[in-house]
């Protein structure tokens, strides 16, 4: 009976490694395309997943938002590109 649960455990935890692997590559391949297509640059007003600030930092695993109160939050790649990105530091000129 003791092996049996450690088998269960032993894939509990297999399952737990392979959805963070995904996670990890899915932000890491979301990172590339964010510093390939550049919607965004380091001090741009952004809003992303519905966070609004200036763009701190970007890593291939996440973007960090500096919001108006001075907090930090980091997202993660695979969110930003996944939803709408309004930045407003683009905005066209007439």
């Amino acid at each position: 009976e003791d092996g049996i649960r450690d088998v269960e455990r032993s894939r509990g935890l297999g399952d737990v490694y392979k959805r963070q692997s995904k996670d990890i590559v899915s932000n890491m391949l979301s990172g590339i395309i964010i510093a390939v297509d550049r919607p965004f640059k380091i001090g741009h007003d952004v809003e992303l997943v519905g966070v609004k600030g200036v763009v701190k930092e970007i890593s291939l695993r996440t973007t960090v938002i500096k919001l108006e109160d001075g907090t930090l939050v980091e997202i993660p790649n695979s969110l930003v590109i996944s939803k709408p990105i309004k930045n407003f530091s683009r905005r066209k000129k007439q």
